[in-house]
C-alpha cells in the first residue's frame, strides 16, 4: 500500500474535493470522485487515509442525509482470502474487525441475505452495546459466513496498525475504548470455542 503519494497529486486531489460544490453537477462529480478514490484506496493505489477525504466529498455533498455506498466488488464469491487463521487469533485481537464499517456491494443487497442499517444505507449493523457486527456469534464467530460481504472476504489484518502491533509475534494493538465491555467490566472477548 503506497503511502508515499507525491504531495503534488495529494494537493491535486484535494483541490479538486475542495472545487467540487462550485460545479454546475457537484453531486454527480462528487459522487464520481468519491468512487475513483475509494476504488483506488481499494487496488492498493492511494492509502487508507484517503477514506477521510471520501467522507468530507460525501458529507459536503449530503449534508445530514445519508450517503449509499456500496463496495466496488463485482462478484464476492470470486475474491480470494488471505491466509490468516481467524479461529485461532480471536482470542487475541479480540475479532475487532468486526467493529469496522463493512459496506456492501451490489450483489450482496441483490442477494439480499446480509442485514443492513437505514442510518447508514448498505453497511451491516453493529451492536449498540459491543459495537461488533450483529452477525457476529457469541464465540466470535461469523453467522453469516458463507454469504459474508467481499469486504469481509478481502479484509487481511496483518499490516493494519489498529489490530496488530506485531502480527508475527501475536502482540495484539490495545482495544479501543469503544470496544470495551460496558461499566466496569473488562475488555470484551468471544466466549472460546470449547
Amino acid at each position: 500500500m503506497p503511502d508515499d503519494v507525491p504531495p503534488d497529486l495529494v494537493a491535486m486531489i484535494e483541490k479538486l474535493a475542495e472545487d467540487l460544490p462550485a460545479l454546475p453537477n457537484s453531486a454527480d462529480a462528487s459522487h464520481r470522485l468519491a468512487w475513483l478514490i475509494e476504488a483506488l484506496i481499494h487496488r492498493g493505489q492511494l492509502p487508507k487515509r484517503f477514506s477521510k477525504l471520501v467522507e468530507k466529498i460525501e458529507a459536503d455533498r449530503s449534508g445530514n442525509v445519508p450517503t449509499v455506498k456500496l463496495a466496488v466488488i463485482n462478484n464476492k464469491y470470486d475474491v480470494a482470502s488471505p491466509d490468516v487463521p481467524c479461529d485461532e487469533l480471536i482470542p487475541l485481537c479480540g475479532a475487532r474487525c468486526c467493529s469496522f464499517n463493512v459496506p456492501l456491494s451490489r450483489q450482496d443487497v441483490e442477494e439480499g441475505k446480509l442485514p443492513w442499517v437505514i442510518e447508514r444505507p448498505y453497511e451491516l449493523p453493529r451492536d449498540p452495546v459491543t459495537k461488533r457486527c450483529t452477525c457476529m456469534a457469541d464465540d466470535g464467530g461469523c453467522t453469516v459466513y458463507e454469504v459474508r460481504p467481499g469486504t469481509c472476504r478481502e479484509y487481511d489484518c496483518r499490516a493494519d496498525k489498529r489490530v496488530w502491533i506485531d502480527y508475527e509475534k501475536r502482540i495484539p494493538a490495545p482495544l479501543p475504548a469503544a470496544l470495551r465491555a460496558p461499566a466496569g467490566g473488562t475488555d470484551w472477548l468471544p466466549t472460546p470455542k470449547k
